[in-house]
């Protein structure tokens, strides 16, 4: 069963192989066929540009709130206490029952 399982694999690499020689050998053919000029797009017309309004004062920018660094212990702390009642340590007695 080994056998013909091996021979399988070895079967579709030699199919893949054959396959890129064959995408190679049609690359190129196509890299030696000279490739038809395009022919140059008309060149569209420009339109008038339109007067620019005068453009606002910007208000001045208001400062911004300095960052201030939190840190998220509170959070992994919350954590901790929600799940530590699950893991509770082992019963001795069914450790040693399972020695």
């Amino acid at each position: 069963a080994l056998d013909d399982y091996f021979s399988a694999l070895l079967g579709e690499e030699v199919e893949v192989t054959d396959l890129e020689h064959e995408l190679d050998l049609l690359a190129q053919e196509l890299s030696s066929v000279e490739p038809e000029p395009e022919p140059e797009p008309e060149p569209e017309p420009e339109p008038e540009p339109e007067p620019e309004p005068e453009p606002e004062p910007e208000p001045e920018p208001e400062p911004e709130p300095e960052l201030q660094m939190q840190y998220a212990e509170s959070d992994s702390y919350q954590f901790r206490e929600n799940y530590a009642p699950q893991l509770e340590a082992p019963n001795l007695e069914d450790v040693q029952r399972l020695l």
